[in-house]
């Protein structure tokens, strides 16, 4: 027969096993969170305002990062915002981000933001070794020089080349990317987001099945509508 202290020990490892959640939740008011937003919104951008399409995307991004169960999308992945150039895929997730760091939200579902040009850059420059600067895990499961995995933005997907050479060493530098977060989101939980232009049709033929296939376990595939609005 089990001693008490041997069941708190297999109760205790039987926890630390379970899936985590990957974004956290606190309860919160809805409509105070949506102002909140609003004021948040027009305050960066003061001519801001958002069509019946857009305001139903701004609202489960909003219940989105507040981890709301109530949310369309699936809290367990990544938003893959896919749209036009110009329609405000950028400013969704900068507003929204802004939102998770406002005093007061309760919300810790915040994330670091990089563009696909620092993405390329960053391996031209130092290979594969910038990847450990950016929050990775190594083969161990551990964070590396002394930054943990966070969840993270890349901005501007397919705006710079995928293949960049270092000294030498060429690689896909998306098809590394996602690998590595593939590996930080099933080890650690934590999220990829993407801001691309390039249509979910088109993510194999650029990237192969392999890729593929990982996408599809990370992200909710959203369609950003409207056209472009940069004047």
């Amino acid at each position: 027969m089990e001693t008490d202290k041997a069941l708190i020990a297999k109760q205790e490892f039987l926890d630390s096993i379970k899936p985590q959640p990957y974004l956290t939740y606190k309860d919160y008011n809805i409509d105070g969170r949506w102002g909140s937003f609003l004021e948040i919104a027009k305050a960066m951008y003061p001519d801001f305002n958002l069509t019946p399409e857009e305001e139903k995307i701004y609202r489960n991004g909003v219940m989105y990062f507040a981890g709301d169960p109530q949310c369309e999308w699936s809290l367990n992945k990544g938003l893959y915002i896919c749209g036009k150039i110009g329609v405000g895929k950028t400013t969704f997730f900068k507003i929204l981000n802004t939102l998770n760091k406002a005093v007061g939200s309760g919300s810790d579902n915040s994330f670091r933001k990089y563009t696909s040009t620092e993405l390329a850059d960053g391996f031209e420059k130092k290979g594969f070794e910038y990847f450990e600067n950016l929050g990775y895990i190594n083969s161990f499961g551990y964070s590396v020089n002394g930054v943990a995995p966070t969840h993270l933005l890349l901005d501007d997907l397919g705006q710079s080349s995928n293949i960049v050479n270092h000294f030498g060493t060429t690689t896909n530098i998306v098809s590394e990317f996602i690998q590595r977060r593939y590996n930080v989101f099933i080890d650690r939980y934590k999220l990829t987001h993407i801001s691309t232009n390039i249509e979910p049709s088109e993510i194999k033929e650029a990237y192969g099945e392999f890729i593929a296939s990982r996408m599809r376990e990370m992200f909710n595939i959203i369609i950003y509508p409207g056209i472009d609005r940069r004047k």
